[in-house]
């Protein structure tokens, strides 16, 4: 299985239901991608879009899960998840992120690859 993170920018999109959601859709489904979010990244995307239509775009997440996967902070090693918390400035659904990413060997979909790059140099990023 292969597949990318996404980070809070990239679930935007999809709540926003733009053109690049579709296309990272299309890849995904054309490459038999698993898009990865982390609980986290849900939450804060459900934060910034409070909108029932929002929401509603987010439903697939839960539905398809031939192609979503959600992932919770308690399935990784507490001492390892308050590590990468202090290197990502106490942001821990970037940590989480990062932590997938390194497990899995799969690139973070962000618009923070700065962060990123800092918390797990090397890690592939593609862009928000």
């Amino acid at each position: 299985m292969s597949g990318w993170v996404l980070d809070v920018a990239a679930l935007l999109e999809f709540a926003d239901a733009t053109s690049y959601a579709t296309a990272v859709t299309r890849a995904a489904r054309r490459h038999s991608l698993t898009m990865l979010v982390p609980i986290g990244v849900l939450a804060e995307v459900y934060a910034a879009r409070p909108l029932e239509r929002n929401r509603l775009r987010l439903v697939p997440i839960r539905d398809e899960q031939d192609m979503w996967l959600l992932s919770l902070p308690s399935e990784m090693p507490v001492e390892l998840l308050e590590r990468y918390t202090a290197l990502a400035d106490g942001d821990k659904t970037a940590a989480h992120v990062a932590l997938l990413a390194l497990q899995r060997g799969w690139p973070v979909v962000t618009d923070r690859d700065q962060l990123f790059q800092r918390i797990v140099p090397g890690v592939q990023t593609i862009p928000a």
